[in-house]
């Protein structure tokens, strides 16, 4: 199964991979450099059956919330927990999508959270489209015009996808 769990500014999602295992993961929404900051606040010992560091400041970050969640941080190891920071970014309206003959497409100009589970399938969605923009024109000096069209038919979608 796939649970999710999601409050201000936050949110949990478990995963079962198989033979009583499972892969989760927290996202928490923070300012730049907060994890330099917040280290510290990191206990330095085991808090109620969590092993010191992430684990315990994670129970803390989740107070209240659901005992699945707690049961999980609590079988978690400090070594097993990585921290990986994300940048979410609003969509490309204003910024141009092509320079010439070169193009962007997928993440590279309109990036998607990971959680989104849709950054290949932009991507594909992009390549599509530009495929059909370039396969329409006779001559390379047309190029230029079939990549903006390309951004003309693929902002809408991708911005209502990335902004969910």
């Amino acid at each position: 199964g796939y649970k999710v769990y999601i409050g201000p500014n936050q949110y949990f999602v478990v995963t079962d991979i198989g033979k009583g295992r499972y892969q989760w993961y927290a996202f928490l929404a923070k300012p730049v450099g907060t994890a330099e900051s917040e280290a510290s606040l990191k206990p330095i010992f085991e808090v109620d059956g969590c092993a010191p560091g992430n684990p315990a400041y994670l129970r803390e970050v989740f107070e209240g919330w659901s005992h699945e969640i707690h049961d999980i941080i609590r079988a978690t190891r400090d070594d097993e927990i990585q921290q990986r920071d994300l940048y979410d970014r609003p969509p490309s309206l204003m910024k141009p999508w092509h320079e010439g003959r070169v193009a962007l497409l997928g993440d590279a100009i309109h990036a998607m959270m990971p959680n989104l589970g849709q950054g290949g399938c932009q991507a594909m969605e992009d390549a599509i489209v530009i495929a059909e923009e370039l396969s329409a024109i006779a001559r390379r000096s047309e190029v230029p015009d079939a990549l903006a069209r390309y951004k003309e038919r693929r902002l809408v979608r991708s911005a209502s996808v990335q902004g969910l």
